[in-house]
């Protein structure tokens, strides 16, 4: 009797070490698919918008920052935010702008995804709110829109 609880508990731990090992494979291999519709989606926006058109645009948004004037930065901003936009947008993420297209992103697509919030909050109280920038919240907020875009290959 004793045998048949032991055989029995045995056979339990292990049956439930089974499912949860199969249960992270499927969540693996999910997570592998879900990157290459992602990857799909993105090289199918670097053929909608060529790096070469991405790196002009880039170009021209830094020539903002280097600027004393602060409109100017809040213009490298706006126009940086506008390039992601612009790429989401032809990698076929629907929404309004690109907070909506953010929010259908999973962290694990994107590595600089936080950044990319942080930098789009940034814009958005630009826009709205009148910001005053320094030059620390444009460097910052550049580094993370040029992380986002060396991410996604067009830098």
């Amino acid at each position: 009797m004793i045998i048949i609880k032991i055989i029995s508990a045995l056979l339990t731990v292990g049956l439930f070490m089974w499912i949860i090992v199969l249960r992270r494979r499927t969540k693996q291999l999910w997570k592998g698919k879900m990157l290459g519709e992602h990857a799909a989606a993105f090289k199918q926006a670097q053929h909608l918008m060529p790096s070469d058109e991405a790196e002009k645009r880039w170009k021209e948004i830094e020539d903002h920052t280097v600027s004393q004037n602060p409109s100017d930065w809040k213009l490298a901003i706006i126009n940086a935010d506008a390039l992601v936009d612009d790429i989401l947008k032809r990698a076929g993420y629907a929404g309004k702008g690109l907070g909506e297209r953010l929010k259908q992103i999973e962290p694990s697509d994107l590595d600089h995804l936080p950044d990319l919030w942080e930098a789009h909050k940034l814009r958005n109280r630009i826009a709205h709110e009148a910001e005053a920038l320094n030059r620390r919240d444009v460097d910052r907020a550049m580094y993370q829109y040029r992380a986002v875009l060396k991410e996604l290959k067009f830098l």
